[in-house]
């Protein structure tokens, strides 16, 4: 089975101790480890997707492109960087704020697992938009007849690729972490 190392550790521990108070400083002290990995992947997160902004925006600023091909990738700029923006939102969220009880704690750790859920959600929604817009993008220069098509067409391969690479993820993660979210339901109910 696999399951998070961190979530057992807090599990043997909420059960080892269910007579007496948790060690709140053993789940303070995974927290932090957690929320410091957390902000480690937020700031690879936002470097990465600035990088994708502004790959769109000099490939937006080449001379030799079609004006819907210059929206679409203003368009695109747009979308990957909100997208980075409601990331580095929804990662915050995350982060370890003050002093937390055992029932904080835990309760951030559903907060956590509920937030991937939603981000591998948004996230497989904005490939599927990258990959329409790429789409439209090919069907335009085959109706028209450029150069353009078949290279259009191979970006609309490969994002169809990743597109579905993105949803065997994102189910694989839904899965890891609604059994992880079950878990800690089981846990508050037998610590009652």
């Amino acid at each position: 089975m696999n399951t998070d190392p961190e979530l057992a550790q807090w599990q043997r521990q909420w059960q080892a101790s269910s007579s007496a108070a948790p060690d709140v400083e053993a789940l303070i002290a995974t927290a932090r480890r957690r929320n410091r990995r957390e902000k480690v992947v937020t700031a690879l997160e936002v470097l990465l997707g600035f990088v994708a902004v502004a790959g769109c925006l000099a490939t937006a600023l080449a001379p030799d492109l079609h004006a819907l091909e210059r929206a679409g990738l203003l368009g695109a700029a747009g979308l990957a960087g909100g997208f980075v923006v409601w990331v580095y939102r929804q990662r915050r969220r995350n982060w370890l704020h003050g002093p937390m009880d055992a029932a904080r704690l835990i309760e951030l750790e559903r907060q956590r697992l509920r937030t991937r859920i939603r981000y591998w959600r948004v996230n497989l929604w904005g490939v599927a938009a990258l990959l329409l817009f790429t789409l439209a993008a090919a069907l335009f220069h085959g109706i028209n007849g450029t150069e353009d098509a078949t290279r259009w067409a191979v970006s609309a391969g490969a994002l169809l690729a990743i597109m579905i690479a993105t949803g065997l993820l994102s189910a694989m993660v839904r899965k890891r972490a609604e059994r992880q979210l079950e878990r800690l339901d089981n846990l508050d109910s037998s610590a009652t």
